[in-house]
């Protein structure tokens, strides 16, 4: 059956953000006066939403274990988080003319991200391609965030779509694992972040290189 819908995942395969949420993290850190991991570190913290990268700093860094200390932390997260959100998040290359081309061809296109919700539609419209999304899913859209198959099935449900019919591009473990608890094909792509494991341990269903492989595989699942 053809592809109809097309999803992706946002931080390590749409947009490279490492940079920018080491520099939120060790702006963090430094206004919490803890030491600064650094992007290397903090790369393979990425993708299990910033409660959780939150957490990997403080363990990391060895901070007071309290409730109300963790509550502050995050405030001034979120605040570094929002400073460095736009400027620190470049669209990989070849994005943006591959999501043109699949918007053009009739493809309906997701992002369902573990990122905070909230950080989503602006990151979107800044880097102008919220406009060739169906769906947006943030982790505060669904009352589970990937691995959990929850999100897709929440797109597939809201778009009337077979599993099929849904393919999902990540990078990380967590994408793929989404993808197969949800039983739909994923596509891994190499670059992103996995926690500094190689993506084909996990045994996706496609693996390519660059973004720009997407378009020819897309139209080779559709035959």
């Amino acid at each position: 059956m053809a592809i109809r819908v097309v999803g992706f995942d946002l931080d390590g395969t749409l947009v490279d953000s490492a940079l920018g949420l080491a520099n939120t993290v060790d702006n963090m850190c430094e206004r919490l006066g803890l030491p600064k991991p650094g992007k290397a570190l903090v790369t393979t913290w990425i993708g299990n939403g910033i409660e959780v990268l939150l957490d990997r700093a403080l363990l990391w860094a060895n901070a007071p274990k309290d409730a109300e200390y963790r509550q502050n932390a995050m405030v001034i997260l979120s605040e570094c988080y929002q400073d460095e959100l736009l400027s620190g998040s470049p669209l990989f290359p070849d994005v943006k003319e591959t999501l043109e081309q699949l918007y053009s061809e009739g493809h309906q296109l997701v992002l369902i991200t573990n990122k905070p919700s909230k950080f989503v539609p602006d990151l979107m419209d800044y880097l102008g391609i919220s406009h060739l999304f169906a769906m947006m899913l943030g982790a505060n859209d669904s009352i589970k965030i990937k691995p959990h198959p929850t999100p897709i099935f929440k797109v597939l449900g809201e778009l009337g779509v077979m599993q099929s019919e849904f393919v999902f591009v990540g990078d990380s473990r967590n994408d793929i694992l989404a993808a197969k608890n949800a039983g739909v094909t994923s596509i891994a792509l190499t670059y992103g972040y996995n926690y500094g494991e190689p993506i084909v341990n996990e045994s996706p269903d496609y693996i390519i290189h660059n973004f720009a492989e997407l378009l020819p595989l897309i139209h080779q699942l559709k035959d």
